[in-house]
């Protein structure tokens, strides 16, 4: 099997960053899909030549305009073929993904509200079982004023957002 093609799409919902895999082959069918050729030695199976037509053809399959009900859903508004490098390992910031056209980076801004909903809710729980526990209105109020810790809004990268933790 060959080396899957990745593809970085890019929605104009603001939804986050689409990371596709296309596998171009060796594959089997009856039916010969649009851009594929038939494998000459193995009877049943083709390969995908991967062009630019193919791989549009392959977006518009995944990423359709209409859902089964006839709703429009979110448009393609740019695609790129990129390495399996250029795929950040770290996903804990996934949903703040974006593609600047040469590296897929992070939005700041997303991943700072990712972060404050994580905060607040690991802060939710230290609440909960600090009022199960008996704990004091003190530890209760501390946890409560840290939800609007000015150290995630001032963060200036992704490390320091990192470094934030719940008191």
């Amino acid at each position: 099997m060959s080396d899957p093609i990745y593809v970085a799409i890019t929605m104009d919902s603001g939804e986050p960053l689409r990371v596709m895999s296309f596998v171009t082959g060796p594959m089997r069918g009856p039916e010969l899909p649009p851009g594929a050729v038939w494998v000459a030695d193995k009877p049943g199976f083709w390969t995908l030549e991967v062009t630019a037509e193919t791989l549009a053809y392959e977006i518009r399959r995944a990423c359709p305009e209409k859902n089964l009900n006839g709703d429009p859903l979110p448009k393609v508004v740019s695609w790129r073929t990129i390495a399996l490098a250029d795929i950040p390992t770290d996903r804990e910031y996934r949903d703040a993904w974006t593609d600047t056209g040469a590296v897929i980076d992070h939005d700041l801004d997303k991943a700072k509200e990712i972060h404050r909903a994580k905060f607040n809710e690991e802060i939710a729980t230290k609440i909960f079982k600090n009022d199960l526990a008996g704990g004091t209105s003190a530890r209760k109020r501390e946890l409560l004023d840290a939800m609007n810790d000015p150290r995630i809004a001032a963060a200036r990268s992704i490390a320091e957002l990192k470094q934030i933790a719940t008191p």
